[in-house]
């Protein structure tokens, strides 16, 4: 344990979290805080801090302190804090990770990319990439660049160019699909996963009101 009573490990993946704005579960923010409040009280004890007005550090009313339980051990039905807080530090594919449905899937994708690989590789194994035409028109489009300047050799190149618009077009408009699949599907997996109820929410009239992912 620290000094201030958060185990060492779990303080050591909190220092490795990344506080991404698209994908911020309250479990982060809530182990954040309540690590943050505890090395507060311990650094700066409510008799040294008198001219603040009275600082009173009872646990009263401070909903972030629902997780306490949880960084020391205690498990929650249907999440693991511990690998929540290993898998926050990576920049993508976090409930990848931590969804085992989704992480056999993965794998089950990448055998399948394997596959398509080899059976491209197979298939066209004794194509050429090479010909006397590729290899003269290299040639020619460096002679142009030198005797007649680079206006000229666009107007030479204008298929190229053509196609690689199109493939930046294609790769770009792929990427946002794959964005929007992810924070339409997944994204908002990620944050239940990390939802943390608040007690106040059990009781009559009462709304959980955690902070806005």
């Amino acid at each position: 344990m620290t000094s201030y009573s958060i185990p060492k490990e779990i303080q050591k993946l909190l220092a490795a979290v990344r506080t991404d704005l698209d994908s911020f579960s309250d479990a982060e923010a809530y182990a954040l805080m309540t690590s943050g409040y505890h090395l507060t009280a311990k650094e700066f004890p409510a008799e040294l801090l008198e001219g603040f007005g009275g600082v009173n550090y009872a646990p009263t009313n401070l909903e972030f302190l629902a997780i306490e339980k949880e960084l020391n051990g205690s498990t929650v039905k249907g999440r693991d804090l511990k690998k929540l807080l290993e898998v926050a530090s990576c920049r993508a594919f976090k409930i990848w990770k931590l969804n085992p449905h989704l992480h056999r899937l993965a794998r089950v994708l990448a055998v399948g990319a394997v596959v398509v690989l080899l059976w491209v590789c197979w298939m066209w194994w004794s194509t050429s990439l090479l010909s006397v035409g590729m290899v003269a028109s290299a040639v020619a489009t460096a002679v142009a660049g030198v005797l007649l300047g680079p206006t000229i050799v666009r107007l030479i190149r204008y298929r190229k160019t053509l196609a690689e618009v199109g493939i930046g077009f294609g790769l770009g408009f792929a990427g946002f699909l794959a964005a929007r699949l992810h924070l339409v599907i997944f994204d908002p997996l990620y944050l239940k996963y990390g939802q943390v109820r608040s007690p106040k929410a059990d009781m009559p009239g009462q709304q959980r009101s955690g902070p806005d992912p």
